[in-house]
């Protein structure tokens, strides 16, 4: 019987053999299935010195992955691998909650945590930073994103200690490959090949400003790049005068328009023409407000386009009224006054239990180094009073959050303009 059974043994492993399918003390598998000791071997050589607490088979994006949780020290690691050729695809580490302080001292403020976010992803670029308070503890969270992967780090915002880390592979697209292929790599391969064969951005701009019959000088250019549309290099030259958007895609090997949309500035886009000197500016809009609303306190105010024509719109409220006036950006004419009765018994009404808003503005500006105010306004979210402030600097767009009553800020997102 016992010589029935080695035979047996024999002649199915002769069998798998045959049929390309590998044998061993860890499993039988077809290829591209692996065993979770080899995953767990993996990780261990990922994360040394770490312990592997979890090995779990899973499904994600209909790829079969292993997830492996480990432990070192004072971190938690989670690590995924694809089981068709055992490729890391996301890697993730959080401290343990027990060894997080909420830190003394004031905030590091963006920039710090941008250069700190960096030096995490030194080959990724920088997408969105935005500060809140999670758990207590106030923390700043980035995105980041390279041509491969996608980042996402928590930092501590008193201490600067990198508190998450996480990221992700970016997959590629249908007909994509490693390595050959004709899919988003060799796009990428080609382009870093004929760029010599291209114009130029300098050129582009040209070209676009020119069909627009502009100027250098006219205009103010807010995007610029290179860039792959309907498999054909395109450069997308984005600019703006005081009263028009232009979006433009040049061929990026012979310059011709391959598109191009012209849009008049609508609401909300005052922070791309007041640059210009030719407005009275926020400040002075609202002193004008309260003179005509006969005093009380800002609660809304911000640049918009009424029929073609730039305007301040600002939002006094005095006693139990609210105002809603227009005031002419270039001449500071009043052109239309409403008034509501609206008593609102949830809110103070003694302006001094709030900092008002210009002190509001004057918190944000400094919180973010800078830029222009583009929106204010009194808002009420969760029973508590705030001042929502929005900036435009650079190439960036900050939304803050204030406390009415102690100027505290309890929300800082910022992200890139499109």
């Amino acid at each position: 019987m016992k010589v029935c059974k080695r035979l047996g043994t024999m002649i199915l492993a002769l069998c798998l053999a045959t049929a390309g399918i590998a044998v061993s003390p860890d499993t039988v598998s077809a290829k591209g299935i692996v065993s979770e000791r080899q995953v767990k071997k993996l990780a261990k050589q990922a994360v040394k010195g770490a312990d592997v607490v979890k090995v779990e088979k899973d499904k994600e994006k209909n790829e079969i992955v292993y997830d492996v949780e480990l432990r070192k020290a004072k971190k938690e690691y989670d690590l995924v691998y694809r089981a068709s050729d055992l490729k890391l695809i996301s890697y993730k580490w959080e401290m343990k909650s027990k060894y997080v302080k909420k830190g003394k001292g004031g905030l590091i403020g963006d920039g710090k945590a941008k250069t700190l976010a960096k030096k995490q992803a030194k080959d990724a670029k920088l997408t969105s930073i935005s500060q809140k308070r999670s758990n207590g503890i106030d923390v700043y969270k980035a995105k980041l994103k390279s041509d491969s992967r996608k980042y996402e780090l928590k930092i501590h915002a008193r201490t600067g200690a990198v508190l998450e880390y996480e990221w992700d592979a970016i997959a590629k697209t249908a007909g994509s490959k490693d390595k050959g292929g004709n899919g988003e790599q060799d796009s990428k391969n080609d382009t870093d090949k004929d760029k010599k064969d291209y114009i130029g951005i300098e050129a582009a701009k040209d070209a676009a400003v020119s069909d627009a019959g502009l100027s250098f000088e006219d205009v103010r250019f807010t995007k610029a790049k290179l860039d792959c549309e309907d498999g054909i290099m395109v450069y997308e030259i984005k600019f703006c005068t005081s009263d028009y958007k232009y979006e433009y895609e040049i061929d990026a090997l012979t310059g011709a328009v391959h598109d191009k949309e012209v849009k008049r500035c609508h609401a909300g886009s005052g922070d791309d023409i007041e640059h210009t000197g030719r407005y009275i500016g926020m400040e002075q809009a609202e002193k004008i407000a309260l003179e005509e609303a006969g005093g009380g306190r800002i609660i809304k105010s911000k640049l918009d386009m009424d029929d073609g024509i730039a305007v301040y719109e600002v939002e006094v409220a005095e006693g139990n009224y609210e105002y809603e006036i227009k005031i002419h950006a270039e001449t500071g004419t009043v052109l239309k006054v409403e008034r509501e009765y609206k008593p609102c018994p949830d809110v103070p009404q003694e302006p001094d239990d709030y900092i008002g808003l210009e002190q509001a503005k004057r918190i944000a500006l400094e919180a973010v180094g800078g830029g222009r105010v583009v929106k204010a306004e009194f808002d009420m979210e969760d029973g508590q009073p705030m001042y929502e402030i929005e900036i435009a600097e650079g190439s960036w767009e900050y939304e803050l959050e204030i406390h009415a009553v102690t100027g505290d800020i309890l929300k800082n997102e910022m992200e890139a303009e499109d």
